[in-house]
C-alpha cells in the first residue's frame, strides 16, 4: 500500500483441494502411523522434536542451496519410517502425487507442524482435510489461523511434549469426516470472503 500497489491479505491455506485432501478413502480405515509429519530436511523444521514418537511418518525433501542435514535427522529419527525415500535417484527422495500424500495423511493419528517461524503452513491444513488433528507448537506466520478445538493441540518446544501432545490428541478418538466437514467450512467462508474483497477492489478501480 506504501507503494501505491493494490494489495489483499488472505491466508494461503483455504485454497487447499477438500477434493483431494479427504479421508473418503480405504487408507483412513488402518491407522500404521502415530504422527506424520512432511516438510523439508531443515535444522528450522525442528524434526528431532519427533524423536520420542513411537511410530512416525517423514515425508521430506531438499530445496537447491540447503544445508544437507539427511544423515543427523536420520539419527535423531532412528525409529522413523521416511515414507518417500528414493535410494537410487540422486536427491535421495522423490515428491509424491497429492493423492498418495493424502492417502499417508489419512494413515497418521496426528499431524506435526513443529518449526517455530513459517508461513501459513500449508500442510496443516491438508492434515486437517484428510480429518488428522494436528500437533503444532508456539509460531509466527500464520499456521494458526485455521486452527480450532478439539483438532489441534499445541505443544512445547521439547521431544517429551510433542511425544505427551500426540498421545494425547490421538486418544481424543476425533472423528476424521467431523474434522474435515468443519475444514472445509472454514475454508469455504473464508475463500467468499476473499472473493467479496476482491470484487470490491475491483470495482473501487
Amino acid at each position: 500500500e506504501a507503494a501505491g500497489v493494490p494489495a489483499l491479505l488472505g491466508n494461503l491455506n483455504m485454497f487447499t483441494d477438500e477434493r483431494v485432501f479427504h479421508p473418503f478413502r480405504p487408507e483412513a480405515d488402518r491407522r500404521t502411523m502415530d504422527a506424520i509429519c512432511s516438510a523439508p530436511l531443515d535444522i528450522a523444521e525442528n524434526l528431532h522434536l519427533a524423536r520420542g514418537i513411537p511410530a512416525v511418518g517423514i515425508v521430506h525433501h531438499r530445496y537447491a542451496g540447503m544445508i544437507d542435514v539427511t544423515a543427523e535427522v536420520r539419527a535423531v529419527l532412528s525409529r522413523a519410517t521416511f515414507l518417500n525415500d528414493a535410494p537410487l535417484r540422486p536427491q535421495g527422495f522423490f515428491y509424491p502425487s497429492d493423492e498418495q500424500l493424502a492417502g499417508w495423511i489419512c494413515q497418521a493419528a496426528t499431524g506435526l507442524a513443529l518449526r517455530e517461524t513459517s508461513g501459513s503452513c500449508p500442510v496443516t491444513a491438508q492434515y486437517l482435510l484428510c480429518g488428522t488433528p494436528v500437533v503444532t507448537v508456539a509460531n509466527v506466520g500464520g499456521r494458526d489461523h485455521f486452527l480450532r478445538q478439539p483438532y489441534f493441540t499445541t505443544a512445547a518446544t521439547t521431544a517429551e511434549s510433542v511425544a505427551a501432545a500426540v498421545a494425547e490428541l490421538a486418544a481424543r478418538s476425533l472423528s476424521r469426516s467431523e474434522i474435515h466437514e468443519a475444514t472445509k467450512r472454514m475454508f469455504v467462508a473464508a475463500r467468499a470472503r476473499f472473493l467479496e474483497d476482491v470484487n470490491a477492489a475491483l470495482r473501487a478501480e
